[in-house]
């Protein structure tokens, strides 16, 4: 994950800023094919985001595999987040140009909070044992 955030951070520059201030210059001046460097950018974060999407699900994986090996949580729940999250990093490695359902697929676990939601699952997994044993 320490790899992965700073990867983050510069594609959501890129989707946040980059891309607005792009496609603002581009209406405004009216012009009909992109230049090079623009298509060249483009490539270079379609790259950035499958790796950063692909770490952040394979660290989840290696997190599940931790809870797992530590007894924190079930055996079951630790193989559900272990197979979801590396289908997960699988899925965002396909290249756009397979299957249609896998497209679509791939484009969703890609979307920015999807790696997000396996850690706060697990997080409220913990907390839910957490909670049950401080009852006891």
């Amino acid at each position: 994950m320490g790899t992965a955030l700073p990867l983050f951070i510069a594609n959501m520059a890129y989707w946040g800023s980059f891309l607005v201030e792009s496609f603002a210059h581009f209406s405004a001046g009216s012009i009909a094919k992109r230049p090079d460097w623009y298509l060249a950018m483009r490539a270079l974060f379609s790259w950035i985001s499958t790796v950063e999407v692909a770490l952040f699900y394979l660290a989840t994986a290696a997190v599940g595999a931790g809870l797992q090996a530590a007894g924190w949580l079930k055996t079951g729940a630790c193989r559900v987040y272990i197979f979801l999250s590396l289908a997960g990093a699988l899925l965002s490695v396909l290249p756009t140009f397979s299957l249609e359902p896998l497209t679509i697929v791939t484009y969703l676990v890609s979307i920015p909070a999807f790696p997000f939601i396996m850690p706060y699952l697990m997080a409220l997994n913990l907390l839910n044992v957490a909670n049950r044993n401080a009852g006891q």
